[in-house]
């Protein structure tokens, strides 16, 4: 889905792109918070560090961003100095991302970091500690991990890597179960 020009909030104020989701349809979505330095610059989404730690796991599950997933972010425009975006932008932001998943339709959602999960569920006490790694909501298929940003900020922290792995692990599984049983991956 593509969005132009709009200005529903101030984070349209020192955008230089909005920064569209991309990648396969009726797959794996990936939902992060907002885009960085790069994706502003170019207008894809990560492709930034975070986004090359990402690709790291990708490439591990087998993963392209042509055939496997589509990733995208709550809000679609940079926020001032990568700061967490305010919930007036999200709000701005939320009919842009539920008519993205009507149109993506993925039988697998992962929510990258805390104010993915928060805005998810509507509910800014959920921590991300005491979520991730575990299928949340109705369905099941809705999985939450930490952002690749989270881990890049705590590289000394391989309790954390092992704890991503583990969640790519079951995203596996699930993606085995509900999308292609003859998968195969390096894990």
């Amino acid at each position: 889905m593509e969005i132009r020009n709009c200005k529903r909030c101030n984070l349209a104020i020192n955008r230089k792109n909005i920064v569209n989701g991309t990648g396969a349809m009726n797959k794996i979505m990936f939902i992060g918070e907002a885009p960085g330095y790069y994706e502003d610059k170019v207008g894809v989404p990560f492709i930034g560090n975070s986004g090359k730690q990402l690709e790291e796991f990708m490439k591990a599950c087998n993963f392209t961003r042509a055939n496997n997933y589509y990733i995208t972010n709550i809000v679609k425009c940079r926020p001032n100095k990568n700061n967490v975006p305010d919930k007036y932008s999200i709000a701005a932001c939320m009919p842009y991302l539920i008519k993205e998943i009507q149109e993506v339709k993925p039988k697998i959602i992962v929510l990258l970091g805390s104010t993915a999960l928060q805005t998810a569920f509507s509910n800014p006490t959920l921590r991300i500690t005491q979520w991730r790694g575990r299928w949340l909501g109705r369905n099941s298929n809705i999985i939450a991990t930490y952002h690749p940003s989270y881990l890049l900020q705590n590289v000394d922290r391989n309790d954390l890597f092992e704890d991503v792995v583990n969640d790519f692990m079951m995203i596996v599984d699930k993606y085995r179960l509900t999308i292609d049983f003859n998968h195969i991956t390096k894990y």
